[in-house]
């Protein structure tokens, strides 16, 4: 009761029989698994598999905290896709869709581990870049701008371009 009360979930006692112990184990990796994928699931957007919105405002939160202890740098590039609304009307949304996780992989492409990516809504990205001074978030903003720019496209005359900031 004690080792329940202290978080445990499971016991074994001795002497163990081997085809139980297989089985718990068996039983407490899937239970593992399936925790971990809901995790994932509640932290990104289910199309992009980028941070959803809620996760990302909590890891501002603790990356702006982090960055005034320890005296960092910490930068933040917005931007929305242009015309967006366009592309849905003109090519369906399942063609929106396929444009938003291009873009998406292309982000993913170019920050580092330790950026962090997200789908702010829905045409809208953010990227939090930390220990990133101004200069250097600038430069990784045209990179992501000129690779969206620069993807082809599997329809003709789909031009997506995006539009942004640094801070």
């Amino acid at each position: 009761v004690k080792g329940f009360r202290c978080g445990g979930i499971d016991y074994i006692t001795k002497p163990f029989n081997g085809s139980e112990l297989i089985a718990r184990v068996n039983a407490h990796i899937e239970l593992k698994h399936n925790k971990d994928n809901l995790k994932e699931m509640a932290l990104t957007d289910g199309l992009t598999k980028l941070y959803n919105h809620a996760y990302i405002h909590e890891r501002l939160s603790e990356e702006i905290s982090n960055t005034k202890r320890h005296d960092l740098d910490l930068s933040l590039i917005m931007f929305d896709l242009d015309n967006f609304k366009i592309v849905n009307d003109l090519y369906g949304h399942k063609q929106g869709d396929r444009v938003l996780q291009k873009i998406s992989s292309s982000i993913l492409d170019i920050i580092r581990e330790e950026d962090i990516a997200g789908r702010y809504g829905g045409e809208e990205f953010i990227v939090i870049l930390p220990n990133t001074d101004h200069s250097s978030a600038y430069k990784v903003a045209e990179k992501i701008r000129t690779s969206v720019k620069n993807i082809k496209w599997n329809i003709e005359n789909l031009k997506v371009t995006l539009s942004g900031g640094v801070h």
